[in-house]
C-alpha cells in the first residue's frame, strides 16, 4: 500500500491521475504488491510516446517553416489614400512606384499609374427629385487656358462610400457644365490603374509559395477609385428637370449626374453620399492609393548567369524582404527568390538570389519589394496624417488596411497553424466548423475590426438581387481578367423566376473597428465572403458579406 501518493514518481502520479476515484483507491491499496512495476512501465511508455509526439510535431513545425517561411519573418505592406494638400500646378504623371514619405521615416509607394489634374472640389451636392438621385460635383482648376485637356484626360476621384453607391455612380448618366457652352456628356468608369502593384504580387505568388496562403490583401482603397471623362461619342442631352443646374456654373466647371436607384439596397447605399461637414467627402479628387514598403528596381543585361534550366541573378541583400518582381523586356515572368548568406562578413543582411526562365530577353527588370512594417503600419497608434513627395504634400484620412506579419515569434504558431489548416486539414467541402476557421484566419490579418456574428442560407426571389458587381478581391490578386466573369446573366425570359443561393455572413463591428468608417467595414464583410467563395463551386451560392449596423 502506498501510505502518500505524493511520494510516488512523477510519472506513475500523471497515471494515477488520469484514473477514476475508485480505481486509483484500489490501486494505491495494492500498490507495492501488484501495481508498482505495472506502473513504472506505463510511465516510462507514456514518457516516451510523449518525447515521440514532441519531436514529430518540431520535425513537422520545422519542414512547415521551411516551406511557407522561406524568408524567415517577412512583412506584408498596409494600403492607404493619399489626397494632395493643395492642388498640382498642371496635370502631373504619377507612375507606379513613385516614392513617397512619411514623418516617421517609413517609406511608401504609389500602387499604379496613374496622375494629378490642377483642380480642387469647391461643392458637392445630393438631391432626390422623384427616386432618382442627382449628385453634383463643383470643380475649381488653376488653369487658365481650355478645360478641354482636363475634361479629355479625365478627371481622378476616389469615393468613400459603399460598393453600391459606387457602382451607381459608374451606371449614371453624366454631363460637364461649363461657363460658355452647352452640356456635354461624360462617361464615368472604375479606374484600375493603381492596382499594378497587386498584379505584380499576383505574378510574384506564382513561384513564391510564401505569399500564397495570405493572398488577397484587402485593399479596398485603389478599388474605389473612379474616372471622370469627356464621352467620345455624342451622348444623351440634358434632361430638362436639370438644365437649372448650368445656372449655376460661373467659375470653373461642374459633373452633373443622374443616379437611377434600381433597387432598394442600391437608393440606401445613395443615401450615404451626404454633403460632407468640413472635410469629410465622400468624393476625393485626385487619390494617390499608397502602399508602405520601399522598391528597389534594378536593370541588367544579357548574359544571365544559368542555374540548371534557369538564369539566377544574386543582388545585395535588403532588410524586411517579402516578394520579388521579374519583367523580361516589359513582359512579367514567374520568378522565385531565396537568402543566401552573403560572402562579406559585415554584412547585415543576407544575399538575395532570383531565379527566372531563360526566354532569349534582351533586359531582364528585377524589383525588390522590402522595408514593409506589416500589421505594425495597420495598427500602430500613431498613423501618419501627412505624407511627401516634393513638392507636393498629402494628407492620408484614412487607416492603412491589408498589412500582416507572418513568420515571426508572436504569429509563427498562428502561420504554421493556418498553413497545416489550409494544406493538410481543410476538406474539399467545407462543414460549418471551417467556414468559422476561414474567416477567424482572415479575421486576424484584418486587426479584429469585425466580429463573425453568423452565416445564413437563403434563397432570394429577386430580379434585380446581384445587379451591382461586386469586384471580388480575388482579382487581380488572384484571377488573371476579371471581365472573364459575369455578375448579371440576365433572365432568359419572362416566364422564368430568379432563384439565387445566397449565402449571408452577417459580421458586427469590433473594438478595433470602432473608429473605423462604416463603408470600410462593409467592403470588408464583403472581402471576407469574397475569399470564402474560393472554396464553393461555382453557381452552387452567391456569397454576400453584411455588416450588422448598416
Amino acid at each position: 500500500m502506498a501510505d502518500d501518493e505524493r511520494e510516488l514518481p512523477p510519472g506513475v502520479q500523471d497515471v494515477l491521475a488520469h484514473m477514476p476515484r475508485e480505481m486509483r483507491r484500489r490501486v494505491l491499496a495494492d500498490y507495492e504488491t501488484h501495481y508498482a512495476p505495472f506502473l513504472s512501465m506505463l510511465a516510462g511508455w507514456k514518457g516516451a510516446v510523449q518525447e515521440h509526439y514532441r519531436l514529430s510535431e518540431a520535425s513537422s513545425v520545422a519542414r512547415l517553416e521551411e516551406q511557407f517561411f522561406p524568408l524567415g519573418l517577412w512583412q506584408f505592406p498596409a494600403q492607404t489614400v493619399a489626397l494632395p494638400q493643395r492642388p498640382a500646378p498642371r496635370t502631373t504623371e504619377v507612375a507606379f512606384g513613385s516614392p513617397l514619405t512619411d514623418p516617421l521615416g517609413s517609406g511608401w509607394i504609389a500602387s499604379g499609374d496613374g496622375w494629378l489634374q490642377p483642380t480642387t472640389l469647391r461643392e458637392f451636392g445630393v438631391s432626390w427629385p422623384d427616386r432618382d438621385c442627382v449628385v453634383t460635383l463643383d470643380l475649381d482648376y488653376l488653369a487658365t487656358d481650355s478645360v478641354d485637356p482636363i475634361l479629355e484626360r479625365g478627371q481622378l476621384a476616389f469615393v468613400a462610400a459603399p460598393e453600391e453607391a459606387v457602382e451607381a455612380l459608374v451606371c449614371g448618366a453624366w454631363w460637364v457644365l461649363t461657363p460658355e457652352g452647352e452640356p456635354r456628356t461624360l462617361t464615368v468608369s472604375r479606374y484600375d490603374g493603381y492596382m499594378e502593384f497587386e498584379r505584380e504580387i499576383q505574378m510574384a505568388r506564382m513561384n513564391q509559395r510564401h505569399l500564397d496562403l495570405w493572398l488577397p490583401p484587402f485593399y479596398p482603397y485603389s478599388r474605389k477609385v473612379v474616372l471622370f471623362r469627356l464621352s467620345e461619342s455624342a451622348g444623351t442631352p440634358l434632361p430638362l428637370r436639370l438644365e437649372h443646374l448650368s445656372r449655376g456654373v460661373t467659375t470653373g466647371f461642374r459633373f452633373a449626374g443622374l443616379l437611377r436607384a434600381a433597387s432598394e439596397r442600391t437608393a440606401a447605399a445613395l443615401r450615404t453620399l451626404k454633403p460632407p461637414r468640413r472635410e469629410g467627402g465622400p468624393v476625393f479628387l485626385n487619390p494617390i492609393p499608397v502602399v508602405q514598403t520601399a522598391l528597389t528596381d534594378t536593370i541588367f543585361y544579357p548574359p544571365f548567369p544559368r542555374l540548371g534550366q534557369e538564369h539566377a541573378l544574386r543582388l545585395t541583400g535588403v532588410p524586411s524582404l517579402f516578394a520579388a518582381a521579374v519583367r523580361q523586356d516589359g513582359r512579367a515572368v514567374p520568378a522565385s527568390l531565396i537568402r543566401l548568406p552573403s560572402p562579406d562578413p559585415l554584412a547585415a543582411e543576407p544575399d538575395v538570389q532570383v531565379q527566372f526562365p531563360q526566354t532569349g530577353a534582351n533586359i531582364t527588370q528585377i524589383k525588390l519589394y522590402h522595408g514593409s512594417l506589416g500589421a505594425q503600419s495597420a495598427r500602430i497608434l500613431e498613423l501618419p496624417t501627412v505624407l511627401e513627395k516634393a513638392p507636393q504634400r498629402f494628407t492620408v484620412s484614412f487607416p492603412p488596411l491589408g498589412g500582416m506579419t507572418v513568420g515571426g515569434p508572436r504569429d509563427r504558431a498562428e502561420g504554421v497553424r493556418t498553413a497545416w489548416y489550409q494544406s493538410v486539414l481543410r476538406p474539399p467541402l467545407l462543414t460549418e466548423g471551417d467556414l468559422v476557421e476561414i474567416i477567424r484566419q482572415k479575421q486576424g490579418d484584418l486587426g479584429e475590426m469585425l466580429r463573425f456574428r453568423s452565416a445564413a442560407r437563403r434563397i432570394v426571389h429577386d430580379p434585380n438581387f446581384g445587379g451591382a458587381h461586386w469586384r471580388s478581391y480575388l482579382w487581380p490578386s488572384l484571377l488573371a481578367r476579371e471581365e472573364s466573369f459575369s455578375a448579371g446573366g440576365g433572365i432568359p425570359s419572362p416566364e422564368s423566376t430568379p432563384l439565387i443561393q445566397n449565402l449571408l455572413l452577417t459580421f458586427d463591428r469590433a473594438a478595433g473597428g470602432e473608429q473605423a468608417p462604416s463603408f470600410l467595414l462593409a467592403d470588408m464583410a464583403n472581402y471576407l465572403a469574397s475569399v470564402l467563395s474560393q472554396y464553393f463551386v461555382l453557381s452552387t451560392f452567391q456569397i454576400e458579406g453584411h455588416l450588422s449596423d448598416e
